[in-house]
C-alpha cells in the first residue's frame, strides 16, 4: 500500500487533523496514525510521530562516509554497515562485477593496488528519500599495477557521476560514469587524442 506520507509531532495534533478533515482512522500504531478518505482511497494519508529525520540528510551523510572513510581511507571494515548485501555496480568498466559486499571489497582492494594514496573529493552531492547523486573527482599516483598495466609512477585526476540507489539506509546500487579515456591517457596507456582536448 503506498501511502502519502506527513509528519506531525503528537497524537493531539493527528486528532485535530481528523476533525477538521472529516476523515477516519485506517490504523493507530506508537509510531503513525493512518487516515482514510474519499478522496484518498488509493493513497492514504499516514502521519509519522515526531521530527521528520529528513532522509536526504541521513543518505548524503552515509555517501560521504564511502568516500571518506572506504574510498579515500580505504576502511573496507565499514562495507558491511554502508552497503547492502546484494549490492550491485553498473559500470563500463565492470560490466562482470557479481555483486555483493565480497566483490566489491576486491573490486576496492585492485583499485588501491594501483593508486595506494587515492583521494576521492565530493565536488558536488543531491539527495532524495531513496537516491544520491554525486559529481567527483580522484586523484592519486599510479605506483602498483592495475590489472594488467604496470605502474607508470604518473599522477592521474579523473571525475565522474555517480547515482546511488539506497534501501533501508544502505547502498543497494552503484551506477556511475566516469572518464575512463583520461585515465588511460593519463596513464601513458593510449596517445592523448587532439580531438577530445
Amino acid at each position: 500500500m503506498r501511502f502519502l506520507k506527513f509528519w506531525i509531532i503528537s497524537f493531539a495534533d493527528a486528532r485535530k487533523i481528523q476533525a477538521k478533515q472529516g476523515v477516519t482512522v485506517a490504523k493507530l500504531t506508537k509510531k503513525h496514525i493512518s487516515f482514510k478518505s474519499k478522496i484518498s482511497k488509493d493513497f492514504p494519508f499516514k502521519f509519522f510521530f515526531g521530527e521528520n529525520p529528513m532522509p536526504q540528510q541521513q543518505n548524503i551523510s552515509l555517501i560521504r562516509t564511502l568516500f571518506d572513510e572506504i574510498y579515500t581511507k580505504g576502511n573496507l571494515s565499514l562495507c558491511d554497515q554502508v552497503l547492502a548485501t546484494d549490492i550491485r555496480i553498473v559500470d563500463p568498466s565492470a560490466p562482470n562485477f557479481k555483486g555483493g559486499i565480497a566483490a566489491f571489497k576486491e573490486r576496492e582492494a585492485l583499485i588501491r593496488q594501483a593508486f595506494p594514496d587515492k583521494v576521492v573529493r565530493v565536488d558536488e552531492i543531491f539527495a532524495t528519500e531513496d537516491r544520491v547523486i554525486v559529481r567527483w573527482t580522484i586523484q592519486g599516483t599510479h605506483s602498483g599495477p592495475l590489472l594488467d598495466i604496470p605502474a607508470s609512477g604518473r599522477n592521474i585526476k579523473i571525475s565522474g557521476i555517480t547515482i546511488f540507489q539506497l534501501m533501508d539506509g544502505k547502498i543497494l546500487e552503484i551506477a556511475q560514469a566516469w572518464d575512463r579515456l583520461g585515465l588511460l591517457e593519463q596513464i601513458g596507456v593510449v596517445e592523448p587524442s587532439a580531438a577530445f582536448h
